[in-house]
């Protein structure tokens, strides 16, 4: 039958098709994924890290800590946080991209994504406003942060170019 060889065909061409995009992906992931080296070392802080300095804010696989200066209530369940980004520079975190956020809750590690709220051209500080979800984890623990306190976080995480 004419029609079923022509529907094979095109279920053919689809697979090659997907194929060939996978194949090409791969081998431009280890130059364009960022994301590759918190694969490798999920939970590096500041104080692993070892070899030559890093000046760069943000470090895509090295957790650093930023301090909290200011925290306001904006509604019932949702937070306003800004935080200090050292020597006065710009967070450094590109349009599309966010931090991961870690913190120990209860005796476990839990790391989530947040996107800045924060222009990227603003210098000493970052945002996020943060919706607190009963049982969230992290936005309860963000909701009970106090001023000085610091909170580790790594990036640019995110595929989004």
């Amino acid at each position: 039958n004419m029609e079923a060889t022509n529907i094979l065909l095109a279920v053919a061409l689809v697979l090659v098709g997907v194929a060939w995009w996978n194949s090409n992906n791969k081998s431009k992931q280890g130059a364009s994924d960022i994301s590759t080296p918190l694969r490798k070392d999920k939970y590096a802080t500041l104080g692993s890290e070892t070899g030559a300095a890093d000046d760069r804010v943000l470090s895509p696989s090295k957790f650093r800590p930023f301090r909290l200066l200011e925290t306001r209530r904006v509604n019932h369940d949702t937070r306003y946080l800004r935080f200090e980004v050292s020597g006065g520079r710009p967070l450094g975190l590109p349009v599309g991209r966010h931090l991961s956020v870690l913190a120990e809750i209860n005796g476990n590690r839990v790391i989530r994504p947040y996107t800045p709220t924060s222009c990227t051209c603003a210098e000493g500080y970052f945002e996020l406003l943060v919706k607190v979800y009963d049982a969230g984890k992290m936005s309860q623990y963000l909701d009970q942060l106090t001023v000085g306190a610091e909170l580790m976080c790594r990036g640019p995480t995110g595929r989004f170019k």
